[in-house]
C-alpha cells in the first residue's frame, strides 16, 4: 500500500471531525493577527516594491467596483456617512481652514497685494464720490451707535426701575 493511500482516509477523517473547523478558525485568526500587526515595509522587502502595487491594485479591482463606484452620484456614495459629515467633519473643516487662514492671512494679503489694489481704486475715485462713500459710512455708524445708545439707556432703565421697585 502506497503512503498516498494510507494518508488519505485520515485527512479524511480529520477534515470531517467537528473540532477541525474550530481548530483552522484559530489558526487562521491568529496568522491573520499577527499579519495585520506587521507593517507594510516588511512585504516591501519581502515581496518586492515592483511586485506590491500591482497586487494592491488587482485586489482592490477584483474586490472593489472602481468602474461602478465612478459612476454613482456622491450623494448615494456619502449616503451612510452623510449625518458624520455634517455634524462633525465640516464643522470641524470649517474651523480648521479658519484658523489656517487667520494664521497666514499676512501672506495672502501680499500675496494678493490687497493694499495696492484699494490703493489704486481710492485714488481713481474723485474727491466726491469719497466724500459721499465717507459720509455715508458715518451716518450708518451714527445709527448703529444711536439705536445702541436707545438699547443700552432703556435696558439701564428697566434695571433701575426693577431694582427700585425690589428695594422699596
Amino acid at each position: 500500500m502506497k503512503l498516498g493511500e494510507k494518508l488519505q482516509p485520515e485527512i479524511v477523517k480529520f477534515l470531517n471531525h467537528p473540532g477541525t473547523d474550530e481548530l483552522l478558525t484559530s489558526l487562521l485568526r491568529k496568522e491573520w493577527r499577527k499579519l495585520l500587526d506587521k507593517n507594510i515595509a516588511e512585504f516591501e522587502d519581502k515581496i518586492g516594491r515592483d511586485n506590491l502595487l500591482p497586487f494592491i491594485k488587482q485586489t482592490v479591482f477584483r474586490f472593489v467596483q472602481v468602474h461602478e463606484i465612478f459612476q454613482m452620484p456622491i450623494s448615494q456614495l456619502t449616503a451612510t456617512i452623510r449625518p458624520y459629515i455634517i455634524t462633525e467633519l465640516i464643522p470641524k473643516a470649517t474651523v480648521g481652514i479658519s484658523k489656517l487662514l487667520a494664521d497666514r492671512i499676512s501672506v495672502l494679503m501680499e500675496k494678493m497685494k490687497l493694499n495696492e489694489i484699494v490703493k489704486e481704486q481710492v485714488d481713481s475715485f474723485s474727491v466726491e464720490r469719497l466724500e459721499q462713500m465717507v459720509f455715508s459710512i458715518i451716518n450708518k455708524e451714527l445709527r448703529m451707535i444711536t439705536f445702541l445708545g436707545a438699547l443700552l439707556g432703556g435696558l439701564v432703565g428697566v434695571f433701575q426701575g426693577i431694582t427700585a421697585i425690589w428695594i422699596l
